[in-house]
């Protein structure tokens, strides 16, 4: 089918904590070796190939959304850069607040999708087990066309736990952070 349809994969982590002392919502996405394609700007040092790792980190105390990169960063991008200001982390119950819902078998396994159309970023859907509404399963949703179509993060080995708090210290590099490159 030729490149149009290569296919990437990566590892990953991703954590996230809902303060309940101060209603503080911390995300932080880790990707090992392929950065989502979520930039839009092809000529842009982040916006073609994705082959680096990256962090997402998203610290409630800021209500900023940071990208951490690491050594394998694309010749000219900045080592930190932001994709949103201000920007919250979804709230705990934030699937069952999207306007479509349906049930589908994948992988021998019931998902229960929650989907959600936006003009501007397009379809975001994200699957939890039907068995257990707190395991995710999966989300997908349009990536920047000439890196990737569609983009499919599937989840496992989920462990609800409370993570490190080292997780959400926000690397001295944003402290000077501006928009990333093709935001």
């Amino acid at each position: 089918l030729g490149d149009v349809y290569k296919r990437q994969v990566t590892n990953g982590k991703t954590y996230y904590y809902n303060n309940p002392e101060t209603g503080d919502r911390n995300m932080k996405e880790v990707y090992d070796t392929y950065c989502i394609p979520v930039f839009g700007n092809p000529i842009s040092s982040m916006g073609h190939g994705n082959k680096y790792s990256c962090d997402f980190l998203n610290v409630g105390s800021t209500n900023i959304s940071y990208v951490v990169l690491h050594k394998d960063k694309p010749k000219g991008a900045p080592d930190c850069c932001i994709i949103g200001k201000p920007f919250h982390a979804p709230p705990p119950d934030f699937a069952t607040l999207m306007p479509t819902h349906w049930t589908e078998l994948v992988d021998d396994t019931s998902v229960d999708w929650n989907v959600i159309y936006d003009k501007d970023a397009g379809i975001f859907s994200y699957g939890f087990e039907t068995n257990s509404v707190s395991i995710p399963y999966a989300f997908y949703m349009k990536g920047v066309p000439w890196v990737a179509n569609w983009m499919w993060q599937k989840f496992s080995n989920f462990q609800a736990e409370l993570p490190p708090m080292e997780v959400w210290e926000i690397p001295e590099s944003c402290n000077t952070a501006v928009a990333c490159p093709g935001w």
